[in-house]
């Protein structure tokens, strides 16, 4: 199959495992920089797998939707009949749709090696197998000009598999770090495999770090990060009687995301400030979590509010953001928060210090650290002038560096330098 001939606007071929409604961070930036590359006259085609409102549509928002199959419901009918002859406790699923749920919003990570098996393996080899002919038709048919794969992990092989056969350029943005990073994570037949991309996309100095010691020509690497919408209204003081401090990540990453951390320097914080509260937004199991607020004797100032549809609404109403994250790669929630110009406080890990200069732009503390975390809140609550100038340095950084129309841009001048062999 020949090669596509360079184009002003190129075609791209977004692959991932899920998209939105199913909505985490990964999907969340892949919709975005599709409606950009959309809005800029960009063919842009999407195959991902199938939710009842992502299934194949024509258009959506301008993209092309390829919500594919990928077995779930025989397979989930077959887990259910063998379950009761497998030794040990195995996940239920009382519907379908508990199951898709579970594995969609990620609040309830699936450990069991068979289930693992049944409920994750498997439909993705299905998916895989249609995917690999979608992107194949779309390739005969001279639809598409690159293949940009947004995860890592196994899809990032298949995404490189059907780049080699349709002779497409290929993109694998490798979004972790860490604890996180996905691409060191595959066996060792998908890593050879995706290794041999066009491109590796690192949303944050660590990450092209990690890359570069796994073996991946420094060429081959583009530092490109998490794209932000930058709202027109932005953060104010309102000035709270109520200090009110907000958290916003998935409960199912913890210990991950240091909540715990967290609520050991709000125990110390709210013995200088009072009255105060902390806002915990994010779906997942909190149950251990309130637990240690009791311990702690907090509860009172600690709301956990699970997944909310009003994350913006509330972080213009706190005083400050907070992300205590052990381990991340960009997080979506502090570039949002800063994208309103809300004071952020971040540990001084991977991706955080990408975006924050300590005491310019907000202040970075060391992970694990009670102690400075509870004196960066007490700072911010003290001193509202320089609160104020670091939300506003805040949003001057991401709106000049990450909002999705230079992100957009960025990836625009990548896809042609990759169509015209020129260096990236």
């Amino acid at each position: 199959m020949s090669a596509p001939q360079p184009k002003s606007n190129p075609s791209i071929c977004m692959l991932i495992w899920h998209f939105p409604p199913v909505l985490g961070g990964a999907e969340l930036q892949c919709l975005r920089l599709s409606e950009q590359l959309a809005q800029r006259h960009h063919n842009i085609f999407v195959v991902t797998s199938y939710h009842p409102m992502t299934e194949s549509k024509e258009s959506l928002n301008g993209i092309n939707v390829y919500g594919l199959k990928s077995g779930y419901e025989t397979v989930y009918n077959l887990w259910q009949k063998l379950r009761p002859f497998i030794k040990g406790n195995r996940p239920k699923f009382e519907t379908i749709d508990a199951f898709a749920k579970t594995s969609e919003t990620k609040e309830k990570p699936i450990t069991d090696l068979f289930a693992k098996i049944f409920l994750e393996f498997i439909p993705a080899v299905i998916f895989s197998i249609q995917a690999f002919g979608v992107i194949i038709y779309l390739g005969i048919r001279k639809k598409i000009d690159i293949i940009h794969v947004h995860e890592a992990h196994w899809i990032a092989a298949l995404g490189v598999c059907a780049a080699r056969f349709t002779n497409r350029k290929v993109i694998v943005k490798e979004a972790g770090s860490g604890l996180y990073r996905s691409y060191n994570g595959q066996p060792a037949l998908l890593k050879s495999i995706t290794k041999k991309a066009d491109c590796f996309i690192a949303i944050s100095s660590e990450i092209k770090k990690e890359l570069i010691e796994s073996h991946i020509p420094q060429v081959r690497i583009k530092s490109i990060p998490n794209g932000v919408a930058i709202p027109d209204n932005c953060w104010r003081d309102h000035g709270n009687l109520e200090f009110t401090v907000i958290f916003v990540g998935n409960l199912s990453q913890q210990p991950w995301k240091g909540i715990d951390v967290l609520l050991n320097g709000w125990a110390l914080c709210i013995q200088q400030i009072n009255p105060a509260k902390l806002l915990i937004v994010g779906g997942g199991d909190a149950t251990v979590l309130k637990k240690q607020a009791q311990e702690l004797n907090i509860q009172n100032s600690v709301a956990f509010l699970g997944r909310s549809n009003n994350v913006s609404e509330l972080l213009m109403k706190s005083d400050v953001f907070i992300l205590p994250s052990r381990s991340e790669g960009m997080s979506n929630a502090l570039l949002e928060a800063m994208a309103i110009g809300l004071p952020c406080i971040a540990t001084n890990i991977s991706g955080n210090s990408d975006l924050i200069q300590n005491n310019l732009n907000g202040i970075l503390i060391e992970k694990e650290n009670v102690i400075e975390l509870s004196q960066a809140l007490i700072r911010f609550k003290e001193d509202i002038f320089f609160a104020k100038q670091c939300g506003q340095n805040a949003r001057e950084t991401v709106s000049k560096h990450c909002s999705f129309s230079v992100v957009a841009d960025d990836y625009v001048g990548l896809y042609h330098r990759l169509l015209t062999g020129k260096q990236l």
